[in-house]
C-alpha cells in the first residue's frame, strides 16, 4: 500500500497545514515528491505542479475550515498506532547512549451510529514523529510541561513535547439536502517561522456549519495563545469567521468575513483586522469533452484562477483506445491566501510576509495515453511560465555558516529579512506512467523530469527528476500486500546562509500489508514507513528523517 502524507499542495513551507498523522492517505500512487522536517513543516511538490508557487497555492472558502474529517459518511472506530523504529536496547549497544530517542504517534477517530439522523465523532491525533531533534528548544520556552494543569500542558497525552496533538469532538445531522454539524476542542501545534523561529500554539476551537438545500453557512471562534518567543513575551489571538455561500448548477457564489483581534506579542501580525471576501466560482461543460472553470476573489487581496480543457477518445471500439486531454490554466493573485498573516515578528524584528504587486502564472498540460483491458501507457507535457513568485530575501544571519550540511545550522539559527517577488520564472515538466492492471492485482512505474531556465534564487529548488513504482498484490482471501517506492534526485535549500544547502538523493521505501474480515466488519493493516531512511536532514531546522512502522485498526459497527 502506498501510504504517504498529505503534505503542502504548495510550495511555500508556512502556510496554515494540518498535521501528517489525520492526513496518511491510502491506496495512492508517490507521484508528489515532499519532504518532512517535522510533522507540521512539511514541503512538497504535486505531479501535476508547474512553477514555484504551483496551482494549489490559491485559497478557497472550503480548504480554511477544519471540517473535512467530520463530513465522511461512516460508522466506525479507527485506531492508528505507530513508532519510529529502533529497539532502545540495541540502539545503545551499536550507537552508545548519545542516539536520540524514538517517538510515538497515535489516533484515534469514533464516529457512531446514525440515530435519527444525528451521529457523534470523536477524533484524537498526537504525533512526536520528527521531533525530537529540537526538544529542547520546545522545552527552553514552555519550561516542563504538566498534564495536569490546562495552563501547562502542551499535549493531551503525557508530559511531552510533541510537535502536534489535536482533540476534538462534536457532532453531525443530515437530512435529505439539509445538515448540520458543530465540532469544538483545542490543538497544540508546533510549526516553524520564517525567522527559523520554532513557534508554539494552543489553539481553542468552536465551529459550525449549516447546509439548507443549496445554501451553506460556516462559522467558528478561535482563539490561539503562543509560546514564549526569544525577547517577546506570549501572545495571544482571537479570529472569528463567517462564510456564506450559495451553490446551484456549477455555479457558486459566497461572501467570507473574518476579525482578527491580536493581543501581547503574538508573533504574526495582519495589516488591516477585517477582513471582507466576495467570491465567485463557476463551471460549465461546452462541445464534446469541454470544461470551463472559473475562479474570482476580490477584497483587500483579489485573487483568479481560470481553466480550459478538452479531452477525447480515440479508438473506443479497437482493443487499444487512445485518450488525449488538453488543459489551459491561468492564475493570477495578489496574495495566494488573503486570510493568512502580512508579517511576523521575532526578536522585536517584523518580517514582511506579503510583499507588494502580484504574481501570475500560465501553464499548459498536454496528456495521451493508450490502454486495453491490462495496461495503460500515459504521456504528459506541462509548458509553463510564472511571474511574481515568493521568495525571502536575508538580510542578516544569527550565525556564520561555512558547511553545507544541514545538519550543521545551529538549533538556535535565525534569519532576518523579507518576502520579496521573483521576475520571470519558465521550465517544461515531462511525466511518463506505465501500469498493469491484471486481476486482483497492480503494478505501475513512473518518471518525472522538469526542466527551468532561470537564474532566480528559489527557497527551494525541488528535485529536476524523480522516478516511482508499486505494486499491489492479492494474496491470500482478504489479504492485500503493498509498496511504494521513490528515488527524489539532488534538491537545493538557499536564503538560509550565504550559500546553499543540499539534500542530496535519495529512495523512500514503504510497504505494507492489510487483511479485511467482512463478516466481522473489521480490518488491520500494518505499514512500514521510509524504509530506507538514514536520519538525514531534509530541510534546514528539520528532524531526523527516521524509518516508521504504524498499525491500523478499523471496526464498522
Amino acid at each position: 500500500m502506498v501510504l504517504r502524507v498529505l503534505m503542502l499542495l504548495c510550495v511555500s513551507l508556512w502556510a496554515e497545514i494540518t498535521a501528517e498523522l489525520p492526513n496518511l492517505q491510502y491506496l495512492q500512487k508517490p507521484t508528489t515528491l515532499s519532504l518532512s522536517g517535522a510533522s507540521l513543516y512539511h514541503v512538497s511538490r504535486a505531479g501535476q505542479s508547474s512553477g514555484p508557487s504551483s496551482w494549489e497555492s490559491l485559497w478557497h472558502p472550503q480548504n480554511y475550515a477544519y471540517f473535512s474529517p467530520w463530513n465522511a459518511d461512516f460508522n466506525a472506530v479507527r485506531i492508528s498506532l505507530g513508532n519510529e523504529v529502533g529497539d532502545m536496547l540495541y540502539q545503545e549497544i551499536v550507537h552508545g547512549p548519545k542516539l536520540g530517542n524514538r517517538t510515538p504517534t497515535m489516533q484515534a477517530q469514533v464516529s457512531s451510529p446514525s440515530l435519527g439522523g444525528w451521529r457523534a465523532m470523536l477524533n484524537f491525533a498526537q504525533n512526536d514523529h520528527y521531533g525530537e531533534r529540537f526538544r529542547q528548544v520546545r522545552a527552553q520556552k514552555i519550561g516542563a510541561p504538566d498534564a495536569a494543569s490546562a495552563d501547562h500542558r502542551w499535549a493531551w497525552f503525557g508530559e511531552n513535547y510533541p510537535g502536534y496533538s489535536s482533540l476534538h469532538g462534536g457532532i453531525t445531522g443530515s437530512w435529505n439536502h439539509n445538515g448540520f454539524a458543530m465540532q469544538l476542542g483545542r490543538d497544540y501545534a508546533w510549526q516553524l517561522g520564517r525567522s527559523g523561529e520554532w513557534l508554539g500554539e494552543k489553539r481553542q476551537r468552536i465551529e459550525a456549519q449549516g447546509i439548507w438545500d443549496t445554501w451553506v453557512l460556516q462559522t467558528y471562534v478561535q482563539e490561539n495563545s503562543a509560546a514564549p518567543v526569544n525577547g517577546l513575551s506570549a501572545g495571544k489571538l482571537r479570529d472569528y469567521y463567517l462564510a456564506l455561500q450559495w451553490v446551484h448548477c456549477g455555479f457558486q457564489t459566497g461572501i467570507t468575513l473574518r476579525k482578527t483581534d491580536r493581543q501581547g506579542d503574538y508573533p504574526w501580525l495582519w495589516k488591516e483586522n477585517a477582513l471582507l471576501l466576495p467570491w465567485i466560482a463557476l463551471q460549465k461543460m461546452w462541445g464534446k469533452g469541454g470544461t470551463w472553470s472559473f475562479w474570482g476573489a476580490v477584497g483587500e487581496h483579489w485573487q483568479l484562477a481560470d481553466t480550459l480543457k478538452w479531452q477525447n477518445k480515440f479508438l473506443p471500439e479497437r482493443a487499444v483506445n487512445l485518450h488525449f486531454e488538453a488543459e489551459l490554466r491561468t492564475w493570477a493573485a495578489s496574495k495566494y491566501n488573503p486570510l493568512a498573516p502580512d508579517a511576523e515578528i521575532s526578536q522585536k524584528d517584523t518580517i514582511n510576509l506579503s510583499p507588494s504587486g502580484y504574481g501570475w502564472l500560465q501553464d499548459a498540460r498536454l496528456s495521451l495515453s493508450a490502454q486495453n483491458d491490462i495496461w495503460r501507457l500515459e504521456g504528459e507535457l506541462i509548458p509553463w511560465v510564472e511571474n511574481g513568485a515568493l521568495a525571502f530575501a536575508p538580510q542578516s544571519f544569527s550565525h556564520s555558516i561555512t558547511s553545507a550540511d544541514l545538519r550543521d545550522l545551529p538549533l538556535d539559527y535565525k534569519r532576518r529579512g523579507a518576502m520579496q517577488r521573483l521576475g520571470l520564472l519558465w521550465g517544461l515538466r515531462k511525466n511518463l506512467e506505465l501500469s498493469f492492471k491484471p486481476p486482483r492485482h497492480e503494478f505501475f512505474a513512473g518518471f518525472n523530469h522538469e526542466q527551468r531556465s532561470f537564474r532566480q534564487v528559489l527557497d527551494w529548488e525541488a528535485p529536476r527528476h524523480f522516478f516511482y513504482g508499486g505494486a499491489r498484490v492479492a494474496a491470500l482471501p482478504g489479504m492485500t500486500l503493498e509498496h511504494s517506492w521513490q528515488y527524489l534526485g539532488a534538491s537545493y535549500w538557499q536564503n538560509w546562509a550565504e550559500h546553499s544547502f543540499k539534500t542530496p538523493p535519495h529512495w523512500v521505501w514503504n510497504a505494507a500489508i492489510k487483511q479485511e474480515f467482512p463478516e466481522q466488519n473489521l480490518s488491520l493493516e500494518a505499514a512500514w514507513l521510509g524504509i530506507l531512511a538514514s536520519d538525514q536532514i531534509l530541510m534546514p531546522q528539520g528532524n531526523e528523517d527516521r524509518s516508521r512502522f504504524m498499525c491500523f485498526l478499523s471496526y464498522r459497527f
